[in-house]
């Protein structure tokens, strides 16, 4: 009898997602050197992005953020996650909203719930929030893949996380991931 492996674990987001950091690659200049600097494979992804309402294996989009890390650092892949997110909000704002009505405007209530919240635009991203006061609290970030992470790929999970804080009328910081494995990081959360 042949023993099969298990199946890949599934990590990926949604085209819309995808479609909007090539818009914002392209509208600042910088698709052609990432197209230069990507597998063939992700090149094609590129190319031919899929449709808004398909999904897309994640490897392509953390290839581009690792190429981006490479050629212009972190200030270049906030600036690119903060743009996207702020060009989405349009759609994904009302949606918030809508689920802040039910569980209240406290950052703690959201990052408890923010699994649930990213499933719409990614799949394999487990949230497990931990609070440790009233106004504070670690997020573990775990990506459901086989396939080892740069920090790069953490560093780009901050500004989704600074949404939160956004979303709830808060300040607050989110410190830089503390690596807890190949697909695994830390955040130190207060406001």
């Amino acid at each position: 009898m042949a023993v099969t492996a298990p199946p890949e674990p599934v990590y990926r987001i949604k085209g819309t997602a995808f479609r909007g950091h090539l818009k914002y690659l392209k509208d600042n200049g910088k698709l052609d050197a990432i197209l230069a600097r990507v597998s063939p494979e992700c090149a094609t992804a590129i190319r031919n992005p899929p449709l808004s309402g398909s999904w897309i294996d994640a490897r392509f989009m953390d290839e581009i953020v690792q190429v981006l890390d490479q050629m212009e650092g972190t200030a270049a892949l906030w600036a690119m996650e903060r743009k996207v997110i702020e060009d989405q909000m349009t759609v994904f704002f009302p949606v918030m909203q809508g689920i802040l009505r039910v569980l209240g405007t406290s950052p703690t209530k959201v990052f408890s719930r923010l699994g649930d919240l990213y499933r719409r635009h990614i799949e394999g991203v487990e949230f497990c929030y931990t609070p440790t006061s009233d106004r504070s609290g670690t997020m573990e970030v775990r990506f459901a893949t086989t396939r080892p992470l740069r920090l790069c790929n953490f560093v780009t999970t901050i500004p989704g996380l600074e949404l939160v804080f956004q979303v709830c009328g808060v300040s607050g910081t989110v410190s830089f991931p503390e690596m807890l494995g190949p697909q695994s990081a830390r955040y130190q959360l207060s406001w």
